[in-house]
């Protein structure tokens, strides 16, 4: 008697055991992140997690009974398009054969590859306008200095073609600290701050001045106003360069062919506002959310048609924030965009 009741005990302990393991098994199984379905040899679904209720966006009882809708082949990777609502979903699906309730049938596993493929639209759209960007100062080098060689050109001929190749040096510079500026974002997740006392209306100056050929080869002014004739920040003086070069281009590049653009220096109770506007298209209502991303202008269009290479604002809004400041805008579309940024300023003992 003794035996049978250690027996009995032990398939009590072994049953209370799997029923844990099939409890932890079925939890694991509804917190995956991944959609799973049992989909039968007819191509019926029997059985579903959370997850691929959420994917295609419909309750689990819903999709039970239903035809998957996909062909199914066992140890391949395909991809499959789904709509979640008005959104269009895609998703890397894998096969497998494996047993369900005695009979053969297809665990299917689909993951929401969505963002993942648009990253590397925008990284390969971003490359292919690196390329062309790059070029387009080296263009312009190249044919300048060619011209420079001939014994023909005049000294007016020349100053043009001089101040041509220093326009397109100081562009090839900045996109190129960008592009060093955004590789420390990535790697380091913050820029390299060597902050000392400035003069904030002076840093702007110089960065204005440093463009006005560029506006004024676009036949476009620029129109500075600040209401104190000095005001100290405690800033890395080259990163501030780089913020205000960085507006002014986005301002540049949105700007109309003879227009305009203002840059007014505010001293306010607390901080030092800065702000650059320009007479563009202004920022539609759909990409507001996204404006300051990486890789990102207003419309991915926008950055063929005008120019830049959609991560200046990037950096700028990493600059600015590392700096204890605040960055933003404020639009109207089609009438102009205003980008402004906050800083602390020192107090003058």
């Amino acid at each position: 008697m003794s035996s049978g009741y250690e027996s009995i005990e032990e398939l009590r302990l072994l049953l209370a055991k799997l029923q844990a393991a099939e409890q932890r098994f079925q939890t694991l199984i509804e917190q995956m992140a991944d959609a799973m379905l049992v989909v039968n040899g007819e191509g019926i679904v029997r059985w579903v997690n959370p997850a691929a209720a959420k994917l295609f966006a419909r309750p689990v009882k819903a999709l039970l009974g239903e035809p998957f809708g996909f062909p199914v082949e066992v140890g391949a990777i395909s991809e499959i398009d789904l709509f979640n609502g008005a959104h269009k979903v895609i998703g890397e699906m894998q096969v497998v054969e494996t047993s369900w309730e005695e009979a053969k049938v297809h665990l299917v596993t689909i993951r929401d590859v969505t963002e993942r493929q648009s990253a590397e639209r925008m990284k390969s759209e971003f490359l292919s306008v690196i390329s062309h960007e790059l070029l387009t100062p080296l263009t312009a080098i190249k044919g300048a200095l060619k011209i420079l060689s001939m014994d023909q050109v005049d000294a007016e001929q020349r100053a043009e073609l001089m101040s041509v190749a220093q326009r397109n040096t100081e562009r090839l510079h900045g996109l190129v600290n960008d592009l060093l500026s955004i590789e420390k974002l990535d790697v380091r997740g913050e820029l390299t701050i060597e902050a000392r006392r400035i003069d904030l209306v002076e840093v702007v100056t110089a960065s204005i001045e440093k463009l006005r050929s560029v506006a004024a080869s676009q036949n476009i002014d620029i129109h500075y106003e600040h209401n104190v004739p000095k005001v100290q920040i405690f800033a890395d003086r080259d990163r501030m360069m780089q913020v205000m070069e960085n507006l002014l281009y986005n301002a540049l590049d949105f700007s109309p062919q003879k227009g305009s653009i203002a840059v007014i220096l505010t001293k306010r109770a607390d901080v030092v506002r800065v702000a650059v506007t320009d007479l563009g298209p202004g920022v539609p209502l759909h990409a507001r959310h996204r404006i300051f991303g990486r890789f990102q202008q207003a419309d991915s269009s926008d950055t063929r048609k005008k120019g830049g290479t959609g991560i200046g604002l990037t950096i700028a809004k990493a600059i600015v924030e590392q700096h204890d400041g605040r960055i933003g805008f404020d639009s109207v579309p089609g009438s102009g965009a205003t980008f402004w940024f906050d800083l602390p300023y020192m107090v003058q003992m």
